[in-house]
């Protein structure tokens, strides 16, 4: 019996800094060992990243 997978994570692609300083958002897709990655078109200060929650801390818009 074939067992089925999904998961999503989100994550910083601190490699690639912005000018300004901050980090690009991105989401990693995953269902059935075949993995897609996208960048979600938000930016955030990496200080500011739990990447425990895979969120924000405070209130970021």
């Amino acid at each position: 019996m074939e067992r089925n997978s999904f998961a999503v994570l989100f994550f910083l692609k601190k490699t690639k800094l912005l000018k300004n300083g901050e980090a690009s958002v991105c989401m990693r897709i995953t269902a059935n060992r075949v993995r897609v990655e996208t960048n979600i078109h938000k930016d955030i200060n990496p200080s500011l990243w739990n990447q425990a929650k895979e969120c924000s801390r405070g209130n970021y818009a």
